[in-house]
């Protein structure tokens, strides 16, 4: 009985994910909205449901992608189809055979569009919709045995079969309201992709979308507006977008560019202020060029301006952090929003976060725009040394290599990739002199993604332990300090930059989780460290990292005491076939995303409950520095939507675009050790913040008191909610 429940689960999700997707959605709301809506013409719902059942049932059959399959991945062109095939043929027989075989074609043009595409990482939108019905139209002069469709002539007989009186009335309410003559076209055009011309479709449509996604109303607005003022602007009678079914075009490439593919922003927002208008000019001309052959271009606009403006993104050298392309899809795109917010570094590269390339504590000897070697193209470097004290670089008179304090101290990789050059073999300079001929010294070049290196130099000759193709991971010693090329006494040097060559111009870039110590020590979420100032990575303590290691296999039983209840859960540590690392309820459907780099646990993404005792662990440990500091101050923020009173939210989610001005704020400190040099008990305090700008809405402060296999949660608020967490055992 619970495997039939499960299979009938994913088969109700399968099929209105297939009609959400139309809108790049798995929102059963909106997708029972539009299944709904395309039963207003019984016989366009009915080839509907057809076409996405067998889409799905071969796909499963012939074993593609499950996942793919629940997603409506695989169903949603197909229903496309079934829709299209609908309005040109008459209820028969006949007709839904060639549904049938339409929608199976579909699949297939599906499967071959994605093999092709996957390759330049782009989706295949609507495209096997229009191939497979332009086919079927070509042909259309054949069907001579398939009776023409006189399908939304007599729209009100349609309604009250379908709703009765009670349905007609409604329709006429709507239809004979003084709409003005953009809005009703805007409804129009929405119930348009769904093959209706029906002002009550459109309505539908619209409140579905604001259901799910108040950025993406917000997008389908603009995308229809500024395409209708242009159409006014250029002199094209605006009634075309009401006969022609166009205005759905630019509904679906100002969802798709301004909150799906793309991280809503003020930019995403402007240039499509500049791609809707030149869609305008796209849609009037290839509308020309295909009424030559008798063809509607249908979403083909769309298809060109979207895949045209994401591939064109995709091969950007310099990758724009501020106009991101959305790789990870979260339930909608102001979540994405929030969570790239609270996630990312500002100002870093590609999200990828550098540590600083040493142990312990260095100085900065020359940092941006230096006085001596950071000039022009090569301004964005650091060099480190370390300074004792009075600030001195060395002991004694510093006439030897060995009496500078950094001379032979480990070098270590900042952030994970392969080693893709290296210059060794060159010896140390005496103190004072410079080798100009061989400017870098010994030198080791890191790639960690397209387009973004790590260049380390002057290192010392024969203490390189890697080898070129080399995989290195974050914190790996990598080789020694040394005096070797343009370096009077020995530093170290370093620089980002976007060529492998050894000696490029330097790119921008900073440092990430690191403390500056020069004054009283404060923690940097992300920096750029100033000549002058001393910085150290953080140190890790053995307690703190085994407590939150969460290795995979690892079991755990939480005992919950609220004022209601008293209560026991478990949950597990385990990886995703993405070696995505995760925290699971044995109990419930409810998991933590995390990522623990030796450094620093951060909690990524919480799905379930939020009553859940692991939704307190996604909240209270959403970030845990793994080294004892007293009097600093960690901070971090939580994507807002977890905490915020709804109603601003649904608010801040119309604005996201153009301002944040809601903001989730994590603040971690600690309180006690019981022995600084090997802990056995630390206790922190927790404060979880809601700003409106810069006003303090609320807060809540949880007290942590982390021992051996064991963390125990305390709420100091009114709640009175503790809950005590233990490793337990392994799989």
């Amino acid at each position: 009985m619970s495997r039939l429940k499960y299979l009938t689960g994913k088969a109700g999700k399968t099929i209105l994910n297939s009609y959400s997707q139309v809108f790049f959605s798995t929102n059963k709301i909106l997708g029972l909205v539009l299944l709904l809506v395309s039963f207003f013409d019984l016989w366009l719902g009915l080839s509907a449901v057809v076409s996405v059942l067998v889409a799905n049932i071969v796909a499963y059959l012939l074993g593609y992608d499950r996942s793919s399959i629940v997603k409506g991945l695989y169903g949603f062109n197909s229903l496309l189809t079934g829709l299209a095939i609908a309005t040109f043929f008459a209820p028969s027989w006949k007709a839904l055979l060639l549904v049938v075989l339409v929608a199976i074609l579909t699949l297939f043009i599906s499967i071959v569009l994605q093999g092709v595409l996957a390759k330049y990482g782009l989706p295949y939108l609507s495209l096997p919709f229009l191939f497979a019905v332009w086919m079927v139209l070509l042909g259309l002069s054949d069907f001579s045995s398939l009776g023409i469709s006189l399908r939304g002539i007599y729209t009100h007989n349609e309604l009250y079969s379908l709703g009765g009186i009670r349905l007609v009335n409604i329709y006429d309410f709507i239809t004979n309201l003084q709409l003005p003559a953009g809005l009703k076209t805007y409804f129009l055009s929405l119930s348009a992709i769904f093959f209706q011309y029906n002002v009550l479709v459109g309505v539908a449509i619209a409140l579905g979308l604001l259901l799910y996604s108040r950025h993406l109303f917000l997008m389908s607005l603009i995308g229809f507006y500024v395409a209708y003022w242009f159409y006014q602007f250029i002199g094209v009678p605006v009634e075309e977008l009401n006969y022609t079914y166009f205005g759905f075009n630019y509904i679906l490439t100002a969802i798709a560019l301004g909150g799906f593919f793309i991280i809503p922003s003020w930019r995403s927002l402007a240039w499509l202020l500049v791609i809707i208008p030149t869609l305008v000019v796209i849609t009037i001309g290839v509308g020309k060029l295909f009424a030559l052959f008798s063809l509607p271009v249908y979403s083909l606009p769309f298809n060109l301006a979207v895949l045209g403006f994401v591939y064109a993104l995709r091969l950007r050298v310099y990758p724009d952090n501020k106009l991101k392309l959305a790789y990870i899809q979260h339930r909608n795109p102001e979540q994405n929003a929030y969570f790239d917010r609270a996630h990312s570094v500002h100002g870093n590269l590609v999200n990828i976060k550098f540590s600083l390339p040493f142990f312990g504590q260095w100085t900065v000897s020359q940092g941006f725009d230096g006085k001596y070697t950071h000039k022009d193209a090569w301004r964005y470097a650091w060099d480190f040394v370390i300074v004792d004290a009075k600030g001195n670089q060395f002991r004694d008179k510093g006439l030897e290599l060995t009496d500078y304090y950094c001379y032979d101290k480990p070098v270590v990789a900042p952030a994970d990739g392969v080693i893709v050059d290296i210059v060794d073999g060159i010896e140390d300079n005496v103190v004072g002199d410079v080798n100009l001929a061989q400017n870098w010294g010994n030198t080791i070049v890191i790639q960690h993604a397209p387009g973004i290196y790590s260049q380390l130099s002057h290192l010392r000759k024969g203490t390189i332990k890697v080898i070129k193709g080399q995989y290195v991971k974050r914190g790996q010693i990598l080789a020694h300090v040394g005096n070797s090329g343009r370096s009077p006494y020995p530093h170290l040097h370093f620089q980002l930059q976007t060529s492998p060559i050894i000696g490029s111009k330097t790119m921008e870039g900073g440092f990430s989780d690191y403390l500056d110590v020069t004054g009283q020590p404060r923690y940097v979420k992300y920096g750029q460290p100033q000549e002058g100032s001393k910085v150290s990575n953080i140190e890790t303590i053995p307690l703190l990292k085994q407590i939150f290691s969460f290795i995979p296999g690892k079991r755990y039983t939480a005992e919950v005491i609220d004022e209601h209840k008293h209560r026991t859960c478990s949950f597990v540590a385990d990886t995703d076939i993405y070696n995505n690392q995760f925290l699971m309820s044995e109990s419930e459907n409810e998991k933590i995303y995390l990522v623990n780099n030796g450094v620093v646990l951060k909690m990524l993404n919480y799905i379930g409950r939020r009553r859940s005792p692991l939704f307190i662990l996604y909240q209270t440990l959403n970030f845990i520095p793994l080294g004892y500091y007293e009097n600093v101050q960690f901070y971090d923020f939580i994507p807002l939507h977890f905490t915020n009173n709804k109603l601003l939210v649904w608010l801040q989610d119309f604005l996201v675009s153009f301002v944040i001005f809601l903001k989730t704020r994590y603040v971690l400190e600690f309180e006690q050790v019981n022995d600084v040099f090997n802990p056995t008990e630390i206790k922190m305090r927790v404060r979880i913040e809601n700003y409106f700008f810069k006003k303090k809405l609320n807060s809540w402060s949880y007290q942590i008191i982390v021992s051996r296999n064991e963390c125990h949660i305390k709420s100091l608020d009114k709640s009175k909610f503790e809950m005590i967490w233990k490793e337990e055992s392994y799989f």
